[in-house]
């Protein structure tokens, strides 16, 4: 049972962005940074982290969609299973266990991140700079999370296959000519209702 009107059982995450997009253009301009900016990590290797955080944060949409994402950007369609398995023996390159390792930690015990865990993603030959994009794409993520399952947002694979093909193409912007008319849209009817 849904509990939003205007979110339907089909719903995917445009569905929530067009909802308030003035708000959320700012969430979409940090996402491309982080995904789509520039990094030490591929799109690829991003997209991945961000679909590890949502399958740590039992997120069914967003581990579907930045899945179907990763996979764009010629991440190994398993990969993911083998991370969420064991992140240690999964078959990504060494120096990427210990990001993993230090964003498996931020994500399910963050009180318990600490100098240690930093210290092997910089012996893995990492930055500092690095390191916080991985971080950024954890903190991100884990909001995303939140914010669709929050709504009852649960997507398909048709809504994760359609989503990933327009993100490949485009990145996470909104472009603003639509983010300006669907603000006036549902100020139209925000008003209508008396609200």
């Amino acid at each position: 049972m849904k509990w939003f009107s205007g979110i339907e059982e089909e719903a995917d995450i445009t569905t929530l962005l067009f909802r308030d997009p003035a708000t959320y253009r700012h969430l979409n301009h940090f996402a491309d940074a982080i995904l789509r900016g520039p990094s030490e990590f591929t799109i690829g290797e991003r997209e991945l982290m961000a679909a590890y955080v949502s399958a740590l944060n039992s997120c069914h949409y967003c581990t579907g969609a930045h899945a179907a994402v990763a996979q764009q950007f010629g991440i190994a369609p398993l990969l993911l299973q083998a991370l969420t398995d064991d992140a240690s023996t999964a078959p990504i390159d060494e120096a990427l266990k210990p990001v993993f390792a230090f964003i498996k930690t931020l994500t399910n015990s963050p009180s318990r991140i600490g100098a240690t865990e930093a210290q092997a993603v910089y012996a893995a030959g990492w930055s500092e700079e690095a390191l916080h994009d991985a971080i950024n794409v954890c903190a991100l993520m884990s909001c995303y999370n939140r914010l669709l399952d929050g709504h009852g947002i649960r997507g398909s694979q048709i809504a994760f296959d359609n989503g990933a093909r327009r993100l490949f193409k485009r990145g996470y912007k909104i472009p603003s000519p639509v983010v300006w008319l669907l603000s006036l849209r549902n100020s139209f009817r925000r008003a209508r209702r008396g609200k």
